[in-house]
């Protein structure tokens, strides 16, 4: 009688415990994305979105959640979808226009609108939109759009930039950085300045000056994926792979499948010379070669080192036709073309 009593209370007690809201739920997911922790922010994320899988606070963290992490596809979407739910479109258009921007979809930019946004995010939509002129080749519309955002919000750092942003993108590095510096005269830790400037060095080749940039930008930013990223990258140039250690593993608790993650995690591999670790994550790399064409290089490498020469013969071949500058890529072809008699395309 006892054993039943006992076990009708643990069921009582077991019965009264809170149940989380959807409320609770999205003040979790918030409180983790302050802490930076993105896995256990999704975690809550999608706790509330089985309470209501319409839930608009609930999708907008989401779609934060995508583009921080350089998921701009799923990013639009959750976007759109919290618009649909009735997030404020002040929040989500200047981001919705960042993550089609970052796709190359630059039309889909343009027809973006902004005549119902507050001044500011009417001003960062613009900010984008004159970006997307310029990458479609009207300078006209670029420079009317430039002057809308001036007009619209004369103060905002992203508006401020964007003269920067301009000159860069028309290859005035020493322009770009003349008005980034201004900014930072102003703001000398803005996150979004210091990241314009890092790229912009980046561009000129001066990586020890891109990577200080991008580490006060870390310093700075609430969230940093893409800025660990950018410098694992150039410590990876730089041959400090201590410090690509130390970022890769931050970003892995962030993003771990990310094709930019898995193509650091994959050089890392060829170095430590764990080829099939390297095969493996260069492989899931691939969707980013058009940003990090060496992972082909490395591919090739690796399968050649692993015993598979005709493995690594397509992907020296594809590294070529993507980089034909690349002294290092021209040489690994010509070995295996070599080795495998085609004299011909050797001497070419």
């Amino acid at each position: 009688m006892r054993q039943i009593l006992l076990l009708a209370l643990f069921v009582f007690l077991c019965g009264c415990g809170e149940d989380k809201t959807l409320e609770d739920y999205l003040q979790e997911s918030r409180s983790q994305l302050d802490a930076g922790d993105f896995p256990a922010a999704r975690i809550e994320l999608r706790n509330a979105l089985q309470i209501d899988p319409h839930s608009a606070a609930a999708r907008y963290l989401l779609g934060t959640i995508h583009f921080n992490t350089d998921d701009n596809a799923d990013a639009v979407k959750e976007l759109r979808r919290a618009e649909t739910y009735g997030w404020p479109r002040d929040e989500t258009q200047p981001m919705l226009a960042r993550a089609l921007l970052n796709q190359g979809k630059f039309e889909q930019v343009l027809e973006l609108h902004g005549e119902d946004l507050q001044p500011v995010s009417a001003g960062r939509l613009l900010a984008v939109q004159v970006l997307a002129a310029l990458l479609t080749g009207d300078p006209e519309l670029a420079q009317a759009m430039h002057d809308r955002a001036r007009e619209k919000a004369p103060d905002d750092i992203e508006v401020r930039l964007l003269s920067a942003r301009m000159a860069a993108l028309r290859g005035k590095l020493e322009k770009g950085l003349e008005g980034v510096a201004s900014v930072l005269d102003g703001s000398p830790n803005h996150p979004e300045a210091l990241r314009l400037r890092a790229h912009i060095l980046l561009r000129q080749n001066r990586l020890e000056e891109a990577r200080e940039s991008f580490s006060r930008a870390i310093e700075a930013a609430q969230i940093e994926f893409a800025d660990r990223v950018a410098r694992a990258t150039i410590n990876i140039r730089l041959g400090q792979f201590d410090a690509v250690a130390e970022d890769l593993n931050e970003v892995l608790k962030v993003a771990p499948g990310h094709p930019s993650v898995k193509y650091i995690a994959g050089l890392m591999s060829f170095r430590d010379g764990r080829n099939r670790d390297a095969i493996g994550n260069l492989d899931d790399a691939l969707p980013a070669v058009s940003k990090y064409p060496m992972m082909l290089f490395y591919l090739g490498l690796s399968h050649l080192l692993d015993g598979d020469p005709d493995m690594a013969q397509k992907y020296a071949r594809e590294f070529v036709e993507l980089a034909p500058e690349s002294i290092q890529g021209r040489r690994l072809l010509a070995l295996l073309l070599l080795q495998n008699e085609q004299y011909e395309e050797v001497e070419a």
